[in-house]
């Protein structure tokens, strides 16, 4: 039977049944289609918004990572610099502006400005600080007489450019840039004025835990300008003799860190970060309120007028106490979550990301309302219109009897047509030809059904181009690296890539270097941060630069790093840098040099102790992160016969087991120590096979490169 007398006969069928039982069906079913919206939509926007929180709680920790490696970085930097200039000479013209210099508009810098970040709060109104872009400040203990630091102050006049460059690079919530000194006077950046006359930076929690760890220390505390929480990351600073002169430190507001979460606006009242408090997480009476710390919301950047006051730190809790030791179990186990449980009296979630020993973990809590407030909205709405309809359905189904016949006879043909058009497209389009299009004017869903259809054409045959690119550059990128391992006297040299996408940011070389020495050779190794398409252009251009200038730099390791950093601050993202581990061989002499830029050293096994050392130690900050870097090269390191060198990425020793633990470096050092006796290539294979039988089934998280030199 056709399409057209089968509507025909059901539509006449359905007519001649009662009209009050056609209205109770068309009720009842637009009832549970009501209902059927509504709990749909509601699910939808659950799903949606744990979906959205989790995304954002697990980036946390890498947002993190990179911001406590950049602030760490750059104190270095400013540290470095405070002591070259104190070992230097005082300039003649050196112009030291005093906080003194400040207060008055005619003795004060001429750029004074204004920013968003310095405010403090006076008399319970916040006020902007003047400050100077092009300046530090100086100000003077109470004791301590200019005479006596003036020599000093002078040479430290002009630091203010550098932590202009420094502050640029890393402006996203850092705040001061400052120094403490034993003899008793503070340099500041942005220069300004203000301070209290009773202020001491030696008294300072920062200055004397740098002081006493002799290392970078990371603390929090009131800030004396602001008045606002900080955190502050702080690192000695020394005359050329070796004593101590003082304490550098950066301030980091943080709240920032909330800012910089994708959270839509409505939702960043409700972030708070934690700390794990230590005083007792391992004891199970500890309650739960002793070790989830709030160190960061919003009311604490409310301000403190009192610099001095202790931080009044206020710890997360609930009523749902059962919730939120599973909670607690989750974050002491390093697992992410979501939670439903109540903040006070409100229904809350909680989403909450992997933590980490000793770093902050952030927690988004959402009202529960908010989420589910477009599913009340669309609720409210469809009864409404539920109301509405079944008036007009009442109207409607008095004329179905009277239409049917002729509504049957017309529409058969306007529905059968296009379903025809349909299959026989779609029959084409599944033949191959991606160019298959229907003809459909209906004016309704067959239409928009039709349109559908026409716009899969061209989505499959781009699809399928975009994979058809991704394997050519996957090809390309296969074809930059080294296509077999180089043959040298004395020597068995491998080197293999394991991409964790199409894709990676992995690199590594061989380069003929004869023209400067017989035999010798360029051996490099590089980790840029990322995968994928970006990534890999970075590293076509890392290697294309090394390879142009590896003779020109022969004997000059260090010029070659730095004219390889220059390139690639100048032509890539400030987001994306590189890593590199260069070295010479020189077979003759059974001798290797190297340089590093911020690349983790090489694990050398020496024959004739049976211990391992590192090899070319970082001397450099990475690639492309900023301008004006400088580089240290080794001197040529002798080689014995048996020793064993391997130079690799951080895929290998970071790659993580089911348990979340890290393969680290001493497996690496078993599996070298085990295989010592077998060729370069299957000392490789040897390490490959233990890092993906330590995974466990666990997905390749980080590209894996590595080079193994053996000494024959």
């Amino acid at each position: 039977m056709k399409i057209r007398a089968k509507r025909t006969t059901l539509l006449l069928c359905f007519a001649l049944l009662p009209i009050m039982l056609l209205i109770a069906l068309q009720v009842n079913s637009m009832r549970k289609m009501r209902n059927q919206i509504v709990s749909e939509t509601h699910k939808l926007l659950v799903s949606n918004a744990e979906h959205h929180l989790q995304t954002v709680v697990n980036d946390f920790g890498r947002i993190v990572r990179r911001d406590r490696l950049a602030a760490e970085q750059s104190l270095v930097i400013m540290a470095q610099q405070i002591e070259e200039r104190l070992a230097a000479k005082a300039p003649k013209n050196a112009r030291p502006y005093f906080a003194d210099d400040y207060a008055n508009p005619e003795t004060s810098p001429s750029d004074m400005t204004t920013a968003p970040e310095y405010r403090k709060l006076v008399g319970g109104v916040e006020r902007d600080i003047s400050i100077s872009y092009s300046n530090v400040v100086f100000f003077l203990t109470t004791g301590t007489q200019r005479r006596k630091v003036i020599g000093d102050i002078d040479k430290l006049a002009s630091m203010g450019t550098v932590c202009w460059d420094i502050k640029k690079i890393q402006a996203a919530g850092m705040t001061w840039l400052y120094c403490g000194f034993e003899k008793g006077f503070f340099m500041s950046y942005p220069g300004h004025g203000g301070y209290p006359e009773n202020y001491d930076p030696r008294k300072r929690k920062w200055y004397e835990e740098a002081r006493a760890e002799n290392g970078i220390t990371w603390s929090l505390f009131p800030d004396v300008s602001t008045r606002k929480v900080a955190i502050t990351i702080s690192k000695p600073v020394k005359y050329p003799d070796g004593k101590l002169a003082g304490v550098a430190g950066i301030d980091m507001g943080l709240t920032h860190i909330l800012d910089i979460v994708n959270l839509p606006e409505a939702w960043k009242a409700s972030a708070v970060i934690l700390q794990v408090d230590p005083k007792g997480k391992d004891s199970e009476k500890t309650p739960i309120t002793d070790n989830l710390l709030i160190v960061a919301q919003e009311s604490y950047d409310a301000g403190n007028e009192d610099w001095q006051k202790p931080i009044k730190w206020e710890y997360l809790t609930s009523p749902d106490m059962q919730q939120l030791e599973a909670m607690k179990a989750d974050i002491l186990a390093g697992r992410p979550g979501i939670r439903r449980m109540r903040l006070k009296d409100q229904d809350t979630i909680w989403a909450y990301g992997k933590y980490k020993k000793n770093q902050p973990l952030v927690v988004v809590i959402v009202p529960y309302d908010h989420v589910v407030a477009q599913a009340a909205s669309t609720e409210e709405f469809m009864l409404g219109e539920f109301k509405g309809l079944a008036v007009l359905v009442l109207g409607l189904l008095i004329l179905v009897f009277v239409a049917a016949l002729i509504a049957a006879i017309i529409s058969a043909r306007a529905v059968t047509k296009p379903i025809s058009q349909l299959a026989t497209a779609a029959g084409e389009l599944s033949n191959g030809n991606f160019e298959a299009k229907t003809d459909i004017h209906t004016g309704d869903e067959l239409q928009d059904l039709g349109a559908v259809f026409n716009s899969m054409g061209p989505k499959l045959l781009a699809e399928q181009e975009m994979r058809r690119s991704l394997e050519i550059a996957r090809e390309i990128q296969q074809r930059l690296l080294p296509q077999s391992n180089p043959s040298v006297k004395d020597f068995d040299i491998a080197g293999a890539t394991i991409y964790c996408d199409e894709t990676g940011g992995d690199y590594y070389d061989f380069i003929d270097l004869a023209e400067n020495k017989p035999d010798a050779l360029g051996i490099a190794l590089g980790d840029i941060t990322g995968h994928g398409i970006q990534a890999a252009l970075l590293m076509a251009s890392a290697r294309g630069i090394l390879r142009s200038h590896a003779v020109d730099y022969f004997d000059k390791l260090d010029k070659l790093m730095e004219d390889i950093n220059e390139h690639l601050v100048a032509d890539t993202d400030p987001s994306h840098f590189l890593t590199l581990f260069y070295a010479i061989l020189d077979p003759a002499n059974k001798t290797i040099k190297c340089v590093s830029a911020g690349h983790d050293p090489a694990l050398w096994l020496r024959k004739d102790s049976g211990k391992f050392c590192e090899l070319g130690a970082a001397s450099g900050v990475m690639l492309g992160v900023m301008e004006g870097m400088t580089y240290g090269d080794s001197e040529p390191v002798q080689l014995g016969g048996g020793d064993v060198i391997l130079i690799g990425t951080d895929g290998i020793w970071e790659a993580r087991s089911p348990e979340h633990e890290q393969f680290g470096k001493e497996r690496l050092e078993e599996i070298i120590r085990a295989n010592t006796e077998r060729s370069a290539t299957e000392i490789i294979d040897a390490v490959n096979d233990a890092v993906i039988k330590f995974r466990g089934g666990e997905p390749q998280e980080d590209d894996i490169t590595m080079i193994v030199i053996k000494v024959l």
